[in-house]
């Protein structure tokens, strides 16, 4: 029936336990919610796919707010950008 398998390492299991031990309850409830629904397709669809795609956007979400000196410089930069520090650009002039 399901032909993928999925792997996912210690350390990004705890990673991700981690991130989500940490979420507000709204966050976490999002978290299962999306979860849920890759489950329902996933099962639907007989492949393993959606739920392997929800856990790995999650991980990289957890790899990025666990990460002290991304958070610093996120944190930072927001601050710059409340004193009007920064530069305006429109994401067309990019297209």
């Amino acid at each position: 029936m399901y032909r993928e398998v999925i792997t996912m390492n210690y350390s990004k299991r705890n990673k991700l336990k981690q991130f989500i031990d940490r979420l507000s309850a709204k966050d976490r409830e999002d978290f299962y919610h999306e979860l849920l629904d890759s489950a329902y397709t996933a099962r639907e669809t007989q492949s393993l796919r959606p739920l392997v795609k929800t856990l790995e956007a999650w991980e990289e979400s957890a790899e990025i707010f666990l990460d002290s000196e991304t958070m610093n410089r996120i944190h930072r930069a927001e601050e710059g950008i409340k004193r009007g520090e920064g530069v305006l650009w429109n994401p067309e002039d990019f297209v």
